[in-house]
């Protein structure tokens, strides 16, 4: 693996904005047969980058602010093994690693990112019982969520001598699911769950403090049944002790898609307002959309309305967790849609051909992202679009932005190719810009599917990865494949 610093891309990868700008800070060149494919953010520690260096071999290596190596480990596991998750505790400053080895057997591996040591052990889960391979990083321990054919429960897991340990949540409920944990300030985490009959189903959520002690029992127990019936996913963020603002979507008949989006602010041991703003009623939801569809779409909503028709839209979206500023909370969610083809067969018996269609699916199409902004008091100050157009389409929903708040600047970013596309929100009002990828082509250079990804990493700073692929021009032009990481910061 080289070091590289290329300081000719200072030269042209300065991208001004309206108001910003984009700048390489650091940039480094990889082998292109690399097996370091993945990133983790460990903020102001760095990068750590890791990856299977063969079977049975997997490898980490700490990379500091200005991408240099200080720090590298090496885990030896069974060839069948594979890597369930990786996150970083902030707290004690070691990167944790959960490897599966069996049906119920796991590696639980703590890296010390300041002394370099690491720490192996096997974790034992209980027969019948699986985990949902996602780490919660929460003060000194690792959350996990369970489940077995009856029910969903949390465990914890102390880093510093790992075992797991069975917490009940004290959830109660027919068929409760718990869909995701929020890790907010203090280490508070907020349990989201749903229960009830299939076609009743209710959301609500359960505070713990770091010691998995209940702070609030049910947040949305003041709602009335319809309005928890109503929503299908939540996020939440801590405002202040025994503070909470919930954001997600709602569906006016409890189906997985969305018509819409709510809020609720949870205080004073209440709901002190929820309110719901449907898809139909925006000012942009549409504007992703050439300027032709988007007034045929926008006109048949009008008509409708004029006639005191219920207009209901319906999309699917992943969202982002909520964003407080200074004036109120900021919604965040991207949109997509599933897309297949067709497959055609023919198959001859008795010398007669017989021809036969089937459907595939293709993939998620991404489209665009909501923006949406309300005041403390829950009133919607405005709804922004900004078009996404990721390279590929993921076969299950993922995040392609990175978001981060600065005061009340929020800003998004995101790579699809060759290409770094940002945006931001200021007085509400959406700056949107993209520039070309940070290496320039070759005047005999043709692109040839290169590819990238980012994370957020701290501050106002992303870290990139790029796989460029180029050919010469020309019969029997050389093909390249190259592999780099760029520091970028967005600058206001």
């Amino acid at each position: 693996m080289k070091k590289l610093f290329l300081i000719h891309l200072l030269l042209f990868a300065f991208v001004h904005f309206v108001s910003a700008q984009a700048t390489v800070v650091a940039s480094r060149e990889f082998d292109a047969d690399d097996f370091l494919k993945g990133s983790l953010n460990m903020n102001e520690a760095g990068i750590m980058m890791y990856g299977w260096e063969e079977k049975g071999t997997f490898a980490c290596k700490a990379l500091d602010k200005n991408l240099d190596n200080y720090a590298s480990w090496t885990i030896s596991t069974e060839k069948r093994a594979t890597l369930a998750d990786i996150t970083y505790s902030q707290k004690t400053g070691q990167a944790i690693a959960l490897i599966q080895t069996g049906k119920s057997t796991y590696l639980f591996v703590a890296m010390d990112v300041k002394t370099k040591k690491k720490k192996t052990t096997e974790l034992l889960v209980p027969k019948g019982t699986g985990l949902r391979e996602i780490l919660y990083a929460v003060g000194d321990q690792i959350w996990f969520v369970g489940y077995n054919k009856k029910s969903f429960f949390l465990y914890t897991c102390d880093i510093a001598s790992p075992k797991l340990v069975p917490l009940d949540p004290g959830i109660s409920g027919e068929k409760f699911n718990i869909l995701n944990l929020d890790i907010m300030d203090n280490d508070e985490v907020a349990v989201v769950y749903s229960f009830g009959p299939k076609k009743l189903r209710e959301l609500d959520v359960l505070v713990l403090d770091a010691e998995g002690k209940t702070l609030v029992p049910r947040l949305m127990e003041s709602a009335s049944i319809e309005e928890r019936n109503l929503a299908i996913n939540a996020s939440v963020t801590r405002l202040g002790k025994g503070d909470y603002a919930l954001t997600g979507n709602y569906n006016k008949k409890g189906k997985s898609d969305a018509n819409g989006v709510y809020f609720a602010r949870y205080s004073d041991g209440k709901i002190g307002y929820l309110s719901n703003f449907d898809y139909s009623d925006f000012d942009h939801f549409y504007d992703h959309l050439s300027a032709k569809e988007r007034e045929k779409r926008e006109a048949k909503i009008e008509k409708k309305k004029s006639k005191g028709k219920d207009v209901t839209l319906t999309a699917l979206s992943i969202m982002h967790k909520t964003i407080s500023t200074k004036t109120g909370l900021v919604f965040i969610a991207e949109y997509y849609y599933p897309t297949y083809y067709t497959v055609t067969t023919t198959s001859y018996s008795g010398g007669k051909a017989t021809t036969t269609t089937r459907t595939e699916f293709d993939g998620y199409q991404y489209t665009h992202a909501l923006i949406v902004g309300i005041d403390k008091n829950g009133k919607k100050v405005y709804d922004l679009n900004f078009p996404i157009r990721p390279q590929y389409k993921p076969f299950v929903p993922v995040r392609f932005l990175r978001t981060y708040s600065d005061s009340d600047i929020v800003h998004m970013v995101y790579t699809s190719g060759r290409r770094i596309y940002s945006a931001r929100v200021e007085d509400n009002k959406l700056e949107n810009k993209y520039f070309d990828m940070l290496n320039k082509l070759g005047q005999n250079e043709k692109d040839k599917g290169s590819a990238s990804s980012s994370i957020y990493w701290y501050d106002n700073y992303f870290f990139i990865l790029e796989i460029e692929k180029t050919k010469e021009k020309g019969l029997g032009g050389k093909r390249t494949t190259k592999r780099f990481a760029f520091k970028v910061e967005v600058q206001e």
